[in-house]
């Protein structure tokens, strides 16, 4: 991820994300609801030191039990909503960066 990735990330740890989706700022967003489960799974997750999440999408569709093709439609949407940015790391595995619109 390069500079611009970075200035789009959010500095809130995991714990702070998913306490704030959970208050209402999932009402904010205009999302179906196994998408808004997805944000929250990646949210749960996610390292702020890291800067990133990386989930297989089995794994995502296993912990909020929707299928892996429901999971890949969820990730679909929050990308095209700009709400996560989706890279390959060194394995050829998918990271997702939380924007800071969440």
């Amino acid at each position: 991820m390069g500079n611009a990735a970075d200035a789009l990330k959010t500095t809130k740890s995991g714990f702070d994300l998913t306490t704030e989706l959970l208050r209402g700022g999932l009402s904010e967003f205009d999302l179906n609801a196994n998408t808004k489960l997805v944000l929250l799974y990646l949210a749960a997750c996610y390292n702020v030191k890291k800067g990133k999440v990386f989930p297989k999408i089995r794994t995502i569709a296993d912990s909020v039990g929707i299928s892996e093709i429901g999971a890949k439609r969820a990730i679909a949407e929050l990308l095209t909503a700009g709400l996560i940015l989706k890279a390959k790391n060194g394995d050829n595995r998918n990271e997702y960066i939380i924007t800071n619109k969440v």
